[in-house]
Order: structure tokens, then sequence, then C-alpha cells
């Protein structure tokens, strides 16, 4: 079956998916403020192709396992 067949819930469960920061806000249910912060802090790790940002499932689920979204 191809992918829109399956649905977006199998696309979230791939390791290599890359998230823009829209899709990433969504899928932690934070704001595109939140992931500025954490990408400008070192909390989230981004992925630069040409000019656009990216985010890498597996570096997202590495560190939410890391408890590195600690709240103050």
């Amino acid at each position: 079956r191809s992918c829109l067949a399956r649905g977006l819930g199998d696309v979230y469960k791939r390791q290599d998916v890359l998230f823009t920061r829209l899709e990433v806000a969504d899928y932690l249910k934070v704001s595109l403020t939140t992931i500025h912060h954490w990408s400008k802090n070192g909390i989230l790790e981004p992925s630069r192709i040409g000019n656009r940002v990216y985010y890498k499932r597996k570096g997202i689920i590495d560190n939410l396992e890391g408890n590195r979204f600690k709240r103050r």
C-alpha cells in the first residue's frame, strides 16, 4: 500500500522522517515559538537543507527520552 493509503500514522513511526517546524510543533503539541527557543537552546537539533529547517524524528524522540524537556 502507498503511504497515503496507510495514513500519516505510519509515517510518524519511521525513524528517518524529516519534519518541518510546523509538523514538530503539532507532533509535540507546542507553539512554533517554543520550537524556535528549543532549537536555539540546543534542545532540538535542526537539519538544514538549503534555506529550510527540518527535524529528524529520531532526534526528537531521543531528546524526549533523555528528559531534556524539563520545565523550569
